[in-house]
């Protein structure tokens, strides 16, 4: 998908089927606030696949791991520390596990959405060549509300541009 059109694809909010806050989705992109234990059975009956956790360990509930290995689900842990961009590091830990699993439904997901939106913006700058400001735009109308990490996510992305 080019630029252009990425640009003005909306974003669906599909949160209202589920007990989570968010779940928001651009293009191909899935972003959520933390999944309850009732969601997991329906994202997997819309066809995920693969849950990639933004959370700390100690952060995450304690059977998130095993639902999703009893419903066949793959699951990678990317620990970012709570309300902070990702390091070069984590984003590309993220970008592989997406790159390993094009074609299948993929959720990224932290305690708010915000974690998992910023990863969204840096991941529309690199790989659609987004400006700082078209991407943390962007991410803002999935789920980047919390100043400080869209303050943090904008100068993370500035810096990018200029080196």
């Amino acid at each position: 998908m080019n630029k252009e059109t990425l640009l003005n694809t909306k974003v669906e909010n599909l949160s209202d089927k589920f007990e989570m806050e968010k779940l928001l989705k651009l293009n191909n992109i899935y972003i959520a606030s933390q999944p309850e234990h009732t969601d997991w059975e329906k994202l997997k009956a819309m066809g995920f696949k693969n849950i990639i956790n933004l959370r700390s360990p100690e952060d995450t509930p304690a059977d998130e791991i095993d639902t999703l290995n009893s419903l066949g689900m793959s699951y990678l842990n990317v620990p970012v520390p709570s309300c902070h961009v990702l390091t070069l590091d984590q984003i590309r830990k993220v970008n592989e596990c997406i790159g390993d699993t094009e074609g299948e439904k993929t959720l990224i997901h932290c305690k708010s959405g915000n974690r998992a939106s910023s990863w969204l913006a840096v991941h529309l700058f690199f790989q659609h060549n987004f400006t700082p400001e078209q991407a943390v735009k962007k991410a803002q109308e999935v789920a980047l509300t919390m100043p400080g990490i869209t303050e943090e996510t904008k100068e993370y992305l500035e810096s990018l541009a200029k080196s």
